[in-house]
């Protein structure tokens, strides 16, 4: 990630943090170390309280997309098929996103410590840790991205540490090597957020057919972790993202082809498929949406470090 000015940096810390420790205060968690949101994979073992904490990825949502089709039935007397589909732009801020990805660094590094873990930061770590995977650049952007689900996600790091692409075989080899003749453990956590929620509906009547999707702003919380001993690895992951309760932007038409449809009536007795499509824009709200994703980042952060000691005892 390119360096943003120390100064602008910690001014954007410190509004974030304030803010998001109000909110905090307020707030009842929507992730614990015993949620059921969490799913675990794999096993590990540990001779050290060690932990290596080579980075933190911020993921932040660029472009999702929902599309869905609904053919003629068997039964019915239907026949056109039904197409619709639903995209949205989110823009990344990464004057905002980077000061967001190193205090949800900092605020896991200080949670493991309280745990009783040895923290080796990154500055102690990386010089060693080779041979790991990068994320992909953006070719418009020159940002890491990553495609998970329905969404592409800008890949946000703290100053000067890397994007790390954790599903690549090279990623968990290289981690492997590094700590075979260490007693703790390689973490690395992930913050995925999404800005929309997206959705379809299709059915088939007796006559016709339907299909039809849409979207609304909302921040929603995914990601994970992955740890890696000399004894084993172990991951938890959130595949159903959760619901952040706040409103934090509105999502803005940007396209649509519903002047240019042809009328619904005409296209049934032509027998032609019907196409709904649609796109919109994600417009934050000043600030709320980077300080809500601190706000539960921090909770996350709590999950994952109870998760953590449950498994290494």
């Amino acid at each position: 990630m390119p360096a943003w000015p120390k100064r602008r940096i910690i001014l954007c810390t410190a509004v974030l943090l304030t803010y998001a420790a109000a909110l905090a205060a307020q707030a009842t968690p929507i992730i614990t170390g015993s949620s059921k949101a969490l799913q675990d994979t794999g096993n590990f073992k540990v001779k050290e309280r060690v932990v290596y904490l080579p980075t933190a990825q911020l993921m932040w949502m660029a472009y999702a997309k929902i599309k869905t089709v609904q053919h003629a039935g068997v039964l019915s007397r239907a026949t056109r098929s039904s197409y619709a589909s639903t995209e949205v732009v989110s823009p990344v801020d990464t004057a905002k996103l980077q000061p967001l990805a190193q205090a949800l660094y900092d605020d896991l590094s200080a949670k493991l410590k309280a745990g009783g873990w040895d923290v080796q930061n990154a500055q102690a770590t990386n010089a060693s840790l080779t041979g790991l995977k990068a994320h992909a650049a953006d070719a418009k952007t020159g940002l890491p991205v990553e495609t998970w689900g329905m969404g592409k996600y800008a890949v946000i790091t703290p100053s000067g540490m890397p994007s790390i692409d954790t599903q690549a075989p090279s990623s968990g080899m290289a981690q492997g090597r590094f700590i075979k003749d260490k007693g703790g453990v390689v973490l690395i956590p992930i913050y995925r957020f999404d800005t929309a929620s997206l959705s379809s509906e299709r059915s088939t009547g007796y006559s016709d057919t339907s299909a039809a999707t849409g979207a609304s702003a909302e921040l929603r919380l995914g990601g994970g972790f992955s740890v890696i001993s000399a004894r084993g690895w172990f991951s938890s992951i959130i595949y159903e993202h959760l619901a952040v309760p706040a409103a934090v932007g509105q999502l803005q038409l940007s396209g649509s082809n519903a002047d240019s449809k042809m009328n619904a009536g005409t296209s049934r007795w032509l027998g032609l498929a019907d196409s709904s499509k649609s796109a919109f824009t994600f417009v934050p709200d000043g600030d709320k949406a980077y300080v809500e994703a601190l706000r539960v980042g921090k909770e996350f952060n709590s999950a994952m470090v109870e998760r953590l000691n449950a498994k290494a005892k």
